[in-house]
């Protein structure tokens, strides 16, 4: 608001009225205006916000029809509030160590009784984190009342009240997770050396191929182009040095762990012959082609001196390298079709990302050979493998973890399982003149630097900062080199949304307007808890659902609806 009046006054070379030491500059100065983005509406969002989101509103409709009287009111701000604070500053609070049991992630991820999985807190849980409290006595609150109710169907409401609240402990359970298991990538990286590599991989999303000039006859009926990528990450000189491989599938051939293993593989036999590489960190989502017994036990047999451990990020947590490449290898599809070319197989779709990207990616065009006629090979799967997120590899056998750094792990010696791998029949191999792309180190934005002062800042030009994706990263920088950077080293600097300062100012609003005496709550994270018992050891791990059969009655119902005449 002020802008326009500044503006003014230095093009008629007025006097300033309003002195910049004024109450009205250091209340804008020190409530400055802030914009809050929603992820709920975007497509393709976390599916545990999406149905937390979902459960938040069901529990508000459900309030407003439970005569609560004036309750209800403050039971949905409250709500509200929680929700709120899941979604931003819960993630800040979780750490190592904790006397909150909310926090403490080694108590929220051992498996009680497992000796492999569990670690003992050298301190007691005698505190507690007042939102965490307050979530759960509202949930607990709205069961009471919901079951008290004389509904016309009591099971259903109850059973939508029952599944709204599971959704939102699950998704606390899940940023709890999400931030252990990212910690994982942030040490490799973080301390990563010469002649270290550290490789992530995804399988892109099909690309459809496209015509410069298409009509509705071509438009129809396509059938996407499969396609690999992979980012290798080392080091030299404190420089980090992205080699981007892509593999594309000639044919049409299914995503399975077989052929994910061996173009694994491929990237990094290609990266050893070009590069010294000692040791191999990989790192990817929780698909099946790559959690997957045969994937673990074919890098070790095709890379036994090389891979040293497989890291799996926490299911629907954000995005990685590979999406970001994609996406620039799109834009780069995209331009080469606007110059008037077609890109409607694998070949041209190599030769438009060589001709616009110059040498920066590795691409190569391949198929795998299938071998019908070979025998089916039985491997004994590695057991409840989708509930490991950590593999470390070694001579003696594979060591797997639940979660990263919480117990010893479990040693699982090899048993000489011997794996088959796919052979690649290379249609269109990569070129020579490759051009890595060297990531120089942090050039941050002075506008995001927490020493300098908060004053008002005048700015008639954009500042064409770079903006880390992490909604909750404050970070910014001038160069998207340096951004690549960051968000491949994971060093997100997440700050509490309210500070002390903030909470300062609310109180000190709220006293100026009451003058009945008021309970103050302590500003602290942390409240002694002597009331309530803490969450129970190991609440934050991933269960898997049981199945739930149909009842007799169920099953008649559904036969008598099939053979019925109508």
């Amino acid at each position: 608001m002020t802008e326009p009046v500044l503006d003014l006054i230095e093009d008629e070379l007025l006097k300033d009225p309003l002195r910049r030491e004024s109450t009205m500059y250091q209340i804008l100065s020190e409530c400055s205006a802030a914009v809050r983005k929603s992820v709920e509406h975007v497509e393709g969002v976390d599916y545990y916000v999406a149905e937390a989101g979902e459960a938040f509103r069901e529990l508000e409709n459900i309030v407003n029809q439970i005569p609560m009287n004036n309750d209800g009111k403050e039971t949905i701000e409250n709500l509200l509030k929680a929700k709120h604070y899941l979604k931003t500053d819960y993630k800040m609070h979780v750490r190592t160590s904790s006397t909150i049991a909310d926090y403490c992630f080694v108590h929220a991820l051992s498996q009680t009784g497992s000796v492999f999985f569990e670690d003992q807190c050298p301190h007691d849980h005698i505190h507690q984190c007042p939102q965490c409290y307050q979530l759960e006595h509202n949930l607990s609150t709205i069961l009471t009342k919901t079951a008290d109710v004389g509904w016309d169907n009591p099971e259903a409401y109850l059973f939508k009240v029952e599944k709204s609240v599971n959704a939102i402990k699950e998704l606390k359970s899940h940023i709890l997770r999400a931030k252990v298991q990212d910690s994982a990538r942030a040490d490799i990286t973080s301390n990563l050396k010469e002649g270290e590599m550290f490789l992530v991989a995804d399988w892109a999303m099909k690309f459809l191929p496209r015509k410069f000039r298409e009509g509705q006859t071509d438009w129809f009926g396509k059938r996407g182009i499969n396609w690999h990528i992979a980012v290798c990450a080392t080091k030299k000189d404190d420089n980090y040095i992205l080699d981007t491989y892509e593999h594309i599938l000639y044919a049409q051939t299914p995503h399975d762990s077989q052929l994910t293993a061996v173009l694994m593989v491929d990237t990094v036999k290609d990266m050893v012959n070009r590069k010294r590489i000692d040791k191999v960190y990989i790192w990817s989502d929780n698909a099946g082609c790559y959690k997957s017994t045969f994937t673990i036990y074919a890098l070790y047999q095709e890379l036994p001196n090389l891979i040293k451990s497989y890291n799996f990020c926490e299911a629907q947590d954000r995005k990685g390298p590979y999406d970001r490449k994609a996406s620039h290898i799109k834009a780069a599809i995209k331009r080469h079709i606007n110059e008037g070319n077609d890109v409607l197989d694998a070949s041209e779709m190599k030769r438009a990302i060589d001709l616009q990207q110059k040498g920066k990616y590795r691409v190569r065009v391949m198929t795998p050979v299938i071998d019908a006629d070979a025998e089916k090979i039985h491997v004994k799967p590695i057991p409840n493998i989708s509930t490991l997120s950590n593999f470390e590899f070694s001579s003696d056998g594979l060591t797997v973890w639940r979660a990263y750094k919480v117990g010893p792990g479990k040693l699982i010696p090899w048993k000489n399982n011997v794996v088959t791998c796919l052979q690649l029949n290379v249609i269109h191999t990569w070129s020579s003149d490759i051009i890595p792309a060297i990531l120089p180190p942090d050039d941050e934005s002075e506008a995001h630097d927490e020493s300098a002062q908060p004053a008002l800042k005048r700015r008639k030009t954009s500042d064409h900062v770079f903006h880390c994706s992490n909604e909750d990263c404050d970070r910014s920088f001038r160069t998207m080199t340096s951004l690549d950077n960051h968000l491949l080293l994971g060093n997100c600097n997440v700050h509490v949304e309210k500070k002390v300062v903030d909470r300062c100012k609310v109180m000190y609003n709220i006293k100026l307007q009451t003058i009945n005496a008021i309970t103050i709550q302590s500003d602290d994270a942390e409240k002694e808890n002597t009331t309530e018992i803490p969450e129970e050891r190991g609440w934050a791990l991933k269960v898997k659902k049981p199945k739930v059969l149909f009842t007799d009655a169920q099953n008649s119902i559904c036969l008598k609806s099939l053979t019925s005449e109508k």
